[in-house]
């Protein structure tokens, strides 16, 4: 129902109409009645209730004055040549909505609770207007060589595209309905060719031609535990890998990181496919492998592109004193014993194996194009694992 509020010709409220009732105001401001809707239950019986809802007529200035019934029946008077009467009672209502020609609503999908619709657009009939004046306006005149039968192969083509049942698609073609429709324009060769099947190999031809090379670490292998280095022969294992043209990569992990976990045993398998490919050697999970001494004799591994080794934090602090580790996991990359990286996490943002690989090859490439940095501090790095103790 309508609410609002009727004033004097001061501005001070006469009249106000909410969902509660209508209150009456004297002109010092005071409330004369307060009429409700619903009569209270303490005033039902009585002969003249005081909230009960009576009319009234208030002359809100020379042209305009308010008949107030009831809740619905209120009437706004403007005298200006005889008397327009206008219904101010109901709340506006809405009409020629599209609720009342809906086809159903839409119950399920991201669409749910959704009419269903189907009014031609205006912009679509704009745009048939605009086609349909042309087409008035268009016309093949004068004798030019092979226009008349350009315009005769057109109708026919029109002809054939709207009387041949295959081509009468779906509004939203799918790739199956226009494949049917093209091959009804274009049959088979005479000595029996298939363009379909020609078409299927060509596309699978283009298909191997976009693929992209595994990467080379792609064996299904066992896990081998990573070789623990220490300060004492940091700089021999440095060498040795400098003078075998090998990245070194040493990792920094912690048993009281989950995330440290999962990653030392990714780790681990990428450290076993890279012994079975190049060495030959098949890995235990179980075996763990002495410190390395920086003496390619007693490590092996000659033909390893890569070497993984382990740092224990909690037992040596030269990482901690020189590049001010103080998080767990972190990666040191070393090639041509000079400092290519320190990353806490591989490919960006990954932790899988394949990231791994991916990060080796990357910064063996690094290296090769001598993209080094400096002796640096890393304790700005902030992730989401425990402080080393």
């Amino acid at each position: 129902y309508g609410c609002g509020t009727a004033c004097r010709p001061t501005g001070a409220p006469w009249l106000t109409v909410d969902h509660k009732g209508a209150t009456l105001y004297r002109e010092n401001g005071s409330i004369e009645r307060a009429m409700l809707w619903e009569t209270p239950p303490w005033h039902k019986g009585m002969e003249d209730p005081p909230s009960a809802v009576k009319p009234c007529f208030l002359r809100l200035n020379q042209r305009l004055a308010l008949d107030f019934n009831n809740r619905i029946q209120n009437t706004l008077i403007f005298f200006c040549e005889g008397e327009f009467k206008y219904q101010v009672g109901w709340r506006l209502k809405r009409e020629l909505r599209y609720t009342e020609e809906s086809e159903g609503v839409i119950r399920s999908g991201p669409d749910r609770g959704k009419h269903v619709v189907r009014q031609p657009g205006r912009h679509l009939q704009a745009t048939e207007a605009v086609g349909e004046a042309a087409r008035k306006r268009f016309s093949v005149s004068g004798k030019v060589h092979g226009v008349m039968d350009i315009v005769d192969s057109n109708r026919t083509l029109a002809h054939y595209l709207h009387t041949t049942e295959t081509m009468r698609v779906h509004p939203a073609v799918t790739p199956a309905e226009l494949n049917k429709a093209v091959s009804t324009m274009y049959p088979n060769p005479p000595d029996g060719a298939s363009l379909a099947h020609e078409r299927i190999m060509a596309e699978n031809l283009m298909e191997m031609r976009k693929r992209v090379a595994k990467p080379e670490m792609s064996l299904a292998c066992s896990r081998r535990v990573l070789p623990a280095i220490s300060s004492k022969t940091y700089q021999q294992v440095l060498e040795m890998c400098k003078d075998c043209g090998q990245l070194l990569c040493v990792s920094v992990f912690g048993a009281w990181v989950t995330e440290s976990t999962r990653m030392e045993k990714a780790a681990e398998e990428v450290n076993a496919t890279l012994w079975q490919m190049y060495e030959n050697v098949k890995s235990n999970p179980k075996d763990k492998p002495a410190p390395v001494t920086g003496l390619i004799g007693k490590d092996g591994g000659s033909k390893l592109p890569y070497r993984l080794v382990r740092y224990d934090p909690t037992k040596d602090k030269m990482l901690r004193n020189q590049h001010g580790l103080s998080r767990v996991p972190m990666f040191f990359f070393y090639m041509d014993a000079r400092l290519l990286a320190v990353q806490p996490l591989w490919n960006g943002y990954g932790k899988t194996r394949r990231d791994f690989c991916m990060e080796l090859a990357k910064q063996k490439a690094n290296g090769a194009r001598g993209l080094y940095i400096g002796s640096v501090s890393y304790t700005h790095l902030t992730l989401p694992t425990k402080r080393i103790v």
